[in-house]
């Protein structure tokens, strides 16, 4: 509650820490992006953005 206030209120300090440039945790995708997801973008076109 006391930080849904301080939100509210404007008093609200956003983070300042510097960006992490690193991985927090494994990509879980890494071993089927390129042969599955890729070509399922490519060929379907509900995939598509935009």
């Amino acid at each position: 509650m006391r930080t849904g206030r301080r939100i509210e209120q404007g008093n609200h300090q956003p983070h300042k820490g510097k960006p992490r440039h690193w991985r927090t945790r494994e990509d879980p995708f890494t071993s089927v992006w390129e042969q599955e997801l890729v070509v399922c973008q490519e060929n379907y076109d509900r995939f598509k953005v935009g």
